[in-house]
């Protein structure tokens, strides 16, 4: 790949969705509706759900919410990885 020009990537930080403690919110109130058809797609990744998971995903935003100035948020766990350009600022945060 260096052949053809490409550099490396190199990951600063990474977000895992369903984090027992996340420390990273998303406003997606402006959105939402878009998510929910999305998943309506996918109706067979939604077959563990209970019938009313649409209640359950909206209570789940919410909460997520629940400490911001938005109505609903998706909720990440961030982790921060120093690179060679962080490194002289110190460790990652």
């Amino acid at each position: 790949m260096l052949q053809a020009g490409l550099e490396p990537h190199k990951v600063r930080e990474m977000l895992f969705w369903g984090a027992e403690e996340p420390n990273y919110f998303v406003d997606i109130s402006k959105t939402y509706e878009t998510k929910l058809a999305a998943l309506r797609c996918h109706r067979s990744q939604l077959g563990q759900f209970s019938k009313d998971w649409e209640g359950w995903f909206r209570d789940m935003h919410t909460w997520h919410a629940d400490k911001h100035t938005y109505d609903l948020a998706e909720a990440f766990f961030e982790s921060k990885y120093a690179t060679e350009d962080r490194q002289e600022k110190g460790p990652a945060s």
